[in-house]
């Protein structure tokens, strides 16, 4: 299976490359390549079960793959120190580890830190963020 965005020809800063991810010795994933590009929406969309969820959390390092790989700026992210992972790439979870009534502004700190320096005041006084 390839999973392909087009970036008016940029290189995408994370990618997975024959990624195969599943829990235990049950693959969910298999032979998977995907190219996410910079500054454009990326949508998963698929039926329940079909691997969304398993595929975000490898490629966010949440899960180790079974096989291939997950590339941040052509480094493997599953052998970059979290720091530098953390400076990179931003993660904000479905599930409600936060409370319901969180705003933009008061989660942006909790998912990355390198994010948060960029929110202008305006930004934080209205709940946005203003992140490129």
């Amino acid at each position: 299976m390839i999973l392909t965005g087009h970036a008016f020809g940029k290189k995408s800063p994370l990618q997975a490359r024959a990624l195969a991810a599943g829990y235990g010795a049950t693959p969910i994933l298999t032979d998977l390549d995907l190219d996410v590009p910079d500054g454009q929406l990326t949508v998963l969309l698929g039926p329940n079960g079909c691997g969304k969820s398993t595929l975000l959390r490898t490629m966010a390092r949440l899960a180790a793959p079974m096989g291939g790989s997950v590339l941040l700026d052509g480094s493997d992210i599953h052998r970059l120190p979290t720091r530098e992972v953390a400076k990179r790439l931003g993660l904000l979870p479905q599930s409600p580890a936060a409370p319901e009534a969180i705003r933009r502004a008061s989660a942006l700190p909790s998912g990355r830190a390198a994010c948060a320096a960029k929110a202008s005041p305006k930004a934080s006084r209205e709940g946005d963020c203003a992140c490129s």
